[in-house]
């Protein structure tokens, strides 16, 4: 059975081994099952930012068929020290989430130590920001905006964002 991984803990482990279930290449992984509540719409961050090697993060439903997120290379999310190839997830469950399988492996065919990290609650520092300011979308409503001058809290890469509030 795959390890339980909780908010605020982390856990050290290596994918030197592992096996190679959910795996996107040849890389081989470390499951975690990942228990988000029933109830609580809260972000949850799950990052390897201190990886020996070039991680990847996935996070699947709760069979395992499905991939929910993912994230190859941390586009700046795991601070200014460090290689940018580790890995990052923001990602806020839907209501009624229950149980998901995390994915630690490597890109390609990556392999190494890791300390995966599970956090969650209010987002702090740019995040918090963002979403703080973010506008509100309601069912029908619409937005002509441009991505240009936008923040860079959630995108991969260096390419602009908006972010909306969406109240269904």
């Amino acid at each position: 059975a795959a390890p339980l991984l909780r908010c605020g803990q982390s856990i050290a482990g290596t994918t030197v081994g592992g096996t190679n279930v959910l795996a996107h290449g040849a890389a081989p992984e470390r499951i975690y099952r990942v228990d988000v509540g029933t109830a609580t719409l809260r972000p949850i961050v799950i990052e390897t930012c201190t990886a020996s090697y070039d991680s990847y993060l996935r996070l699947f439903n709760s069979a395992g068929t499905t991939q929910v997120i993912a994230n190859d290379d941390h586009g700046g999310r795991c601070g200014p020290t460090g290689s940018s190839l580790r890995s990052h997830i923001v990602w806020t469950p839907p209501a009624g989430a229950g149980t998901y399988y995390l994915s630690v492996e490597g890109f390609s065919s990556s392999a190494g130590s890791f300390t995966v990290t599970m956090n969650c609650g209010q987002p702090t520092g740019g995040l918090a920001a963002a979403l703080s300011a973010a506008p509100t979308l309601g069912c029908g409503q619409s937005d002509t905006n441009t991505t240009v001058g936008g923040t860079n809290v959630l995108s991969i890469g260096s390419s602009p964002e908006r972010i909306y509030r969406i109240n269904v």
